[in-house]
């Protein structure tokens, strides 16, 4: 290949951005050179390669290949020609991003003493040296010699009007000397002028990130942060774009947050917090005013892959995939009416905001911008999308069902993306659920209580490591089924067991696991036919998590066994799968349900029909959180008699039969308070309460609000997170524990609300307060021991 062809090619790979790819080029073609003894390609190669190194501060490389170039002027007797001063020049630069100012202005020396011999005095070869030789005397804060060196390259540039680029690079440089001088108007001239020039070349000019930062610096140097911030961002858009994530981009990035934080501006603690606010700017505007036909069938959101939607992101996920942007979810139909311009539009949207900027890898391409919905469902179920069929749920991967229901939705006109994530939210059907908790708790027994102790008793330790890896993956995986989550990507799975409300300490235990040292001389003379060996504290400490998962599937209600080995418990699981098969019932059938089966029907009952509910300002967000209602429902119902559940759970399946939705209707009947405009409007098809009916019903709301007030009283953390507790709280956003409770019990069959007034009747006989027993089983479903612990623990986190 001639040079003007390596030219060619390695231009194409900057433009293209495919910086990974050139230095392995630039070698190739090193290798050819020399193996055909092309001297003129060989210099080439290696002043490429050793400014390429240079700009991506790669310091180990650029020394190898400044000694390379040594090699091969001498290997080709090029001493004292002009290709020399130019390879010399190229080093005394590297020399100067090495920080070896020394060195380099030595070498700067010898290029010039060269130059002069060898070129013209108007030559450009010399202003280029002029113009490094001044960077020189800038890193050493010797600006009035940089300054001259600058104005010696103008006055050659000058001379030669199809040398634009130097021209502008030179103004740059003068821009940034008469900075550090305080000459500041002589500088804005310069680098106005630079400006002009880089614009006329096109802005992909690579030094022009020099000039931008320049204009940024001077601004923030005369305390006009805001003016300085533009310049900033697009030096960092322009140099993250033409080189990469350079020292330089990192200098470039430390100027603009210190002038960003000097703004007072607002900083956010997330980068869900950050795409949220990001939208909210500039992404509703863009919406509303370009797509104003169209902007009741755009969802967005941001959901799915990466650490930001797992609320996991940290200063290690910045250097990639991690600024502000977010999803815009539509049908196919509207995909192709607006797809092409939607996506147009957004990636014209700033690229930096609040300090951060947007880095999309060419590999994570479809996770953020105009998605179509059907295609980003099924893309992270391996095609399958909503999952329908018990086959369907068996085949989804976890992962892609993890990141269908993280993150946020921050508008969907629709409801689709909402229905959707709505239906995965309720987690895996019953049967599906227990097959995998069993497979799970099986692969744990077979690979840290069995096969562990025999890998290290036949001193195969390689093997033993593999066991207890496979182990920690199952235990965790395990972990994730007993709270009913999806577990995320393998690299996160181990930190979001810490956020889990039920054994959470596994994950510590999990890291101690990790921590302690090889245990082969717990094995040296010890019968592994035992049952476990004492002194192999890895041993150990797997029978402790195994203990505490046995026990939790107990207080569960999954396992009647307190066997610890989790093959066992395994069996428990399968066991009690066909009692947990969840149907229609009839009269007859609901008569053979347990009192566990009763109450997880009425919830899942209860979430479909809250699933309908329409509100007037769209889809609430509690909709879509399934944990949360489970739970909360299900902390009412255990407190609740057979007979009660019994009664309700008939009545709610005859009042779906008839059309009617007892949720929609008990936020109806609450609305008398928080609403009452709305109220008046649909009074007419909500439940028509007798007078006599109201007198009950209020005399069952006084004595349950007193139960609030006092455990309010007794546990303020706790209530802090509930419902306030009046109705003369109320608000349009608000309702309270004693409006709630009216809603409710105005919703109750006659049979069930005379029921239910008996209950609270003998509750209060017998001196108990049913609003502490619900919180207390609302404690203990989110894994603590009982409300006084949870009380103890959200105090410590204030």
């Amino acid at each position: 290949m001639n040079s003007a062809d390596m030219v060619s090619t390695l231009d194409h790979l900057f433009a293209t951005g495919q910086i990974e790819q050139i230095e392995a080029y630039l070698k190739e073609q090193y290798e050819i050179a020399m193996h055909d003894g092309n001297a003129d390609a060989v210099m080439w190669v290696l002043n490429e390669l050793v400014g390429f190194y240079r700009d991506r501060t790669m310091h180990g490389q650029a020394k190898e290949t400044i000694e390379q170039i040594r090699h091969a002027i001498t290997y080709f007797h090029m001493e004292g020609t002009v290709s020399e001063a130019t390879s010399l020049n190229n080093i005394a630069n590297a020399l100067r991003f090495l920080g070896e100012y020394e060195q380099s202005l030595t070498v700067y020396n010898q290029v010039k003493l060269l130059y002069a011999d060898l070129l013209a005095p108007d030559d450009m070869r010399i202003a280029s040296l002029y113009n490094n030789m001044s960077l020189l005397f800038q890193a050493t804060k010797e600006y009035d010699k940089a300054r001259e060196s600058l104005k010696s390259a103008l006055a050659i540039v000058t001379l030669h009007p199809e040398a634009k680029s130097e021209l502008a690079v030179t103004y740059t440089n003068l821009g940034q000397v008469y900075i550090q001088l305080d000459e500041f108007t002589t500088a804005k001239n310069m680098l106005e002028t630079a400006v002009e020039i880089f614009q006329e070349l096109g802005e992909k000019e690579f030094h022009y990130n020099g000039c931008l930062n320049a204009l940024g610096a001077l601004h923030a140097r005369q305390g006009r942060y805001e003016e300085a911030l533009p310049y900033y961002e697009a030096a960092l858009v322009h140099i993250y774009d033409t080189i990469g994530m350079t020292e330089n981009y990192q200098s470039i990035y430390e100027n603009y947050m210190q002038a960003y934080r000097k703004t007072g501006r607002k900083s956010y603690a997330s980068v869900m917090e950050l795409c949220k606010a990001y939208y909210e700017t500039y992404g509703a505007p863009m919406i509303q005013n370009e797509f104003t036909a169209y902007q009741n069938k755009i969802a967005v959101g941001l959901f799915g892959e990466g650490s930001e939607c797992f609320g996991f992101d940290d200063e290690i996920s910045l250097d990639h995939d991690c600024g502000p942007a977010f999803c815009m979810f539509v049908t196919r139909e509207t995909y192709k009416e607006i797809g092409e311009a939607l996506t147009k539009a957004y990636e014209s949207l700033p690229r930096i905001f609040a300090g951060r900027m947007r880095q999309e890898m060419r590999y994570a391409k479809g996770r953020v911008g105009v998605v179509i919905i059907e295609e980003f469902f099924q893309r992270l179920t391996g095609g399958i999308g909503i999952p329908e069929t018990l086959e369907q749920w068996r085949n989804v991967p976890e992962y892609g069902l993890a990141c269908l229901v993280n993150g946020d939705v921050f508008a969907d006109p629709e409801g689709i993306v909402s229905k959707n994530r709505s239906k995965l939210m309720q987690y895996y059907p019953e049967q599906i659920w227990r097959e995998k908790l069993a497979k799970c708790l099986m692969e744990c027994a077979q690979t840290g209580q069995y096969n562990y102790a025999r890998m290290m008793a036949r001193k195969q330790g390689v093997t033993a490591q593999i066991v207890l890896a496979e182990y920690m993956k199952q235990i965790m995986q395990c972990i994730y089924l007993m709270n009913r989550t999806y577990a995320p990507y393998y690299k996160w799975i181990h930190e979001g067991m810490k956020q889990l409300p039920i054994l959470p300490e596994v994950a510590y235990l999990l890291e101690a696991l990790h921590d302690m040292p090889n245990q082969n001389e717990a094995w040296e003379e010890y019968d592994y036919h035992r049952e476990v060996n004492p002194n192999d504290t890895i041993a150990m400490t797997i029978e402790i998590i195994a203990t505490l998962v046995t026990d939790k599937l107990r207080e569960l209600g999954l396992s009647k066994s307190t066997n610890p080995y989790l093959e066992v418990q395994a069996e428990e699981i399968i066991k009690g799968m066909e009692k947990e098969e969840i149907i229609e019932l009839e009269t007859s059938e609901q008569d053979m349900l347990s009192r566990d089966e009763m109450i997880e029907l009425i919830v899942k009952q209860e979430w479909e029909a809250f699933d309908q509910v329409q509100n007037e300002g769209g889809r609430a967000s509690c909709q879509d959180n399934w944990t949360t209602f489970f739970i909360m429902r299900k902390s009412q119902y255990l407190t609740w008699t057979d007979e009660m559940l019994a009664v309700y759970l008939w009545y709610f399946g005859q009042c779906r039969k008839e059309g009617r939705n007892l949720i929609t209707e008990k936020y109806g009947l609450m609305m008398e308070s928080t609403s009452p405009e709305e109220y008046e409007r649909i009074k007419d098809a909500l439940p028509q309460i007798s007078e006599e009916r109201k007198k009950i019903q209020e005399q069952i709301i006084a004595i349950q609000v007193e139960w609030m007030e006092e455990f309010a009283a007794q546990y303020p953390n706790m209530s802090m997170n509930a419902r306030s507790i009046h109705t003369s709280e109320d608000t349009a956003y608000n309702t309270s524990y004693e409006t709630y409770l009216r809603g409710e019990l105005g919703t109750y069959s006659e049979q069930l609300l005379l029921l239910y007034g008996q209950f609270v009747a003998r509750l209060a006989k017998e001196q108990k307060n049913l609003a502490y027993e619900t919180m207390n089983n609302t404690a203990k479903l989110y894994g603590y021991a009982d409300v006084d612990t949870a009380e103890q623990r959200l105090s410590a986190m204030k």
